[in-house]
C-alpha cells in the first residue's frame, strides 16, 4: 500500500530528517519562520489595475517576511498590501513585494513575500497610502 504525504508532512519529515543528518543541506532562509494559519485578503498593486482582493491563507511569517497559499498567482517584484491584525487590537497595514511564486500540485500557489513598509491600523480601517500605489508591477488577469 502505498503513502501520500501531505505537502505539511512532507516538510515535517524533511525538517526531522535534516537535523538527524550534518551533512544535509541548510535551510537558506536568513531568518526563523513561525508557523502559523491565519485567514487575510491581500490587494495586489499595479499600474492602471482595478484594486483586486483576493483571499489568501498566511502560513508563516518572519521579521521580515511572509509567507502565503493564494488561489492566484502573483508575479515577482508585484507589490500586495496585507492586513495584518493583532490579538490584542489594532494592527498594521503592510506593503509587501513578491519575491517568489510557486504553483502547488493542488493548484493553489505559494508566495514568499519581503516587508516593505508598513502603517499603523489601529480600528482595522487604515487606507492605503497614495505612495504605495506608485511604481507598482502591472498585475496580470
Amino acid at each position: 500500500m502505498k503513502t501520500v504525504l501531505t505537502a505539511k508532512e512532507h516538510q515535517q519529515l524533511v525538517t526531522v530528517l535534516r537535523e538527524l543528518d550534518h551533512n544535509a543541506i541548510k535551510e537558506r532562509r536568513r531568518l526563523p519562520r513561525r508557523k502559523t494559519l491565519i485567514n487575510l485578503w491581500m490587494q495586489r498593486l499595479g499600474k492602471n489595475a482595478r484594486p483586486k482582493f483576493s483571499e489568501i491563507l498566511l502560513v508563516n511569517v518572519s521579521t521580515n517576511s511572509v509567507g502565503l497559499l493564494s488561489k492566484v498567482a502573483c508575479l515577482t517584484g508585484e507589490k500586495l498590501v496585507l492586513p495584518l491584525p493583532f490579538i490584542e487590537g489594532g494592527g498594521w497595514l503592510v506593503l509587501c513585494e513578491v519575491r517568489n511564486c510557486q504553483k502547488l500540485v493542488c493548484g493553489q500557489f505559494k508566495i514568499g513575500c519581503r516587508f516593505i513598509d508598513k502603517i499603523e491600523d489601529e480600528n482595522g480601517d487604515a487606507k492605503i497610502p497614495d505612495q504605495w500605489r506608485k511604481n507598482c508591477v502591472s498585475t496580470q488577469g
